[in-house]
């Protein structure tokens, strides 16, 4: 059995089916930011949304469900110290939740986080520190299960952007994870699928190795998925005959990988 079950899922204008299989890191794309929240938000159990599943129980308020999984926003705050006593005791007190204090350090010194960081009564991390922050708990709180939003927010450096996404899909670092992306390029070669959410209302659940078409903005695919100011992205459902007939008819289009969306876009 899968390790969560979405079938026919409602939500906004989208009609939802997604299995995740043990092992499996998700990539989920919009090109509207909340609509991805809002689906994560559903998929990790904190908003209600019926046909979402594990083990064959709503995932809603389902106490197995919540005590193996962890729903992080990089781009929010959850840490305002370094301080290994005070952290521990916050999150053991207000989340009930522990956390390998060895892992954090390590993790954070690899990362180089205090020099991400402005030391006062509170700590203020630069917005890169603040998601090295982050990863750092995200992998110390070692649940077996992750659903991450923003996962860059804030970096720049192309080293640091590969750590983060090596690091959360990495196989062994988590049973499964369900990332809302913020940069598809830095997760090229790192998905087993990404759940699109299109610009027409329609979700469709790619294979990380499929490829999509791209076409100017005037032309009518019989699937779009993204409009741009030029260009339109859509479905590569054609077959060999009807690339020759656009061809022959001078047509523009060109085949892209689904990391290549925000190239045309």
């Amino acid at each position: 059995m899968a390790y969560l079950q979405i079938e026919n899922l409602i939500m906004e204008d989208y009609t939802i089916n997604l299995e995740i299989e043990n092992g499996e890191s998700v990539g989920v794309f919009a090109r509207r930011k909340k609509t991805v929240s809002d689906f994560l938000k559903i998929a990790s159990g904190i908003n209600p949304g019926k046909g979402c599943f594990h083990d064959g129980k709503e995932i809603y308020d389902n106490r197995k469900y919540f005590q193996n999984r962890i729903f992080m926003d990089f781009s929010h705050t959850y840490l305002t110290t370094l301080r290994i006593s005070a952290i521990s005791e916050t999150l053991r007190n207000k989340y009930g939740l522990s956390f390998n204090k060895e892992k954090f350090v390590r993790i954070g010194k690899d990362l180089n986080i205090r020099g991400e960081t402005m030391i006062g009564e509170q700590y203020k991390f630069t917005p890169a520190g603040n998601t090295f922050v982050n990863y750092a708990l995200a992998q110390a709180l070692e649940k077996p299960n992750i659903v991450i939003l923003n996962p860059t927010h804030g970096l720049n450096l192309p080293e640091d952007i590969d750590l983060i996404s090596r690091g959360i899909t990495a196989g062994g670092a988590f049973n499964t994870a369900l990332i809302g992306i913020d940069r598809l390029k830095a997760f090229r070669g790192r998905l087993h699928k990404i759940l699109l959410f299109s610009d027409f209302g329609t979700a469709h659940v790619l294979g990380a190795g499929e490829r999509l078409i791209v076409f100017p903005k005037e032309f009518e695919p019989e699937h779009p998925l993204f409009l741009g100011s030029e260009k339109v992205i859509a479905l590569a459902g054609y077959e060999r005959d009807e690339l020759r007939k656009l061809h022959k008819n001078k047509i523009y289009h060109e085949l892209i990988s689904v990391y290549d969306i925000e190239d045309h876009l």
